[in-house]
């Protein structure tokens, strides 16, 4: 009973969203950085990518990008800078080449969103 509960616990905090986070844009943001981390580690282009791995990476910037976003969505300046950062990653892989530090700034990315998500604070509180 004590490992099952320990692993429950282990795998909640790898997922843990601040409370000023919008559940759905977390989940989004890690779903498309998850998209990329598992590209990069099968060393895959975009132009390799399977098709409904190419449709979440479009679905998020047709949901988040600003000039498309619904009107009804409103973020605050934690959750802008998620989408940000999820953004610039998602344009980094697709111009990826294959060069290192091209996948090491794609890893900070999503490393960035992840503890952004995490924390609830921004990219400029957390490098203060």
């Amino acid at each position: 009973m004590f490992i099952i509960m320990a692993a429950l616990l282990l795998v909640g905090c790898g997922n843990k969203t601040a409370d000023n986070i919008d559940e759905n844009l977390a989940n989004d943001s890690r779903q498309v950085l998850n998209v990329l981390s598992d590209a990069l580690e099968e060393d895959m282009l975009t132009d390799d990518l399977p098709q409904d791995k190419v449709d979440i990476l479009n679905s998020y910037g047709d949901k988040y990008y600003e000039e498309d976003r619904d009107s009804a969505l409103f973020f605050n300046e934690v959750e802008e800078n998620i989408i940000t950062f999820s953004l610039a990653t998602i344009t980094r892989y697709v111009q990826y080449t294959g060069l290192e530090s091209d996948k090491d700034k794609i890893l900070e990315g999503k490393k960035s969103v992840d503890d952004m998500i995490k924390t609830g604070k921004t990219y400029a509180e957390l490098h203060e």
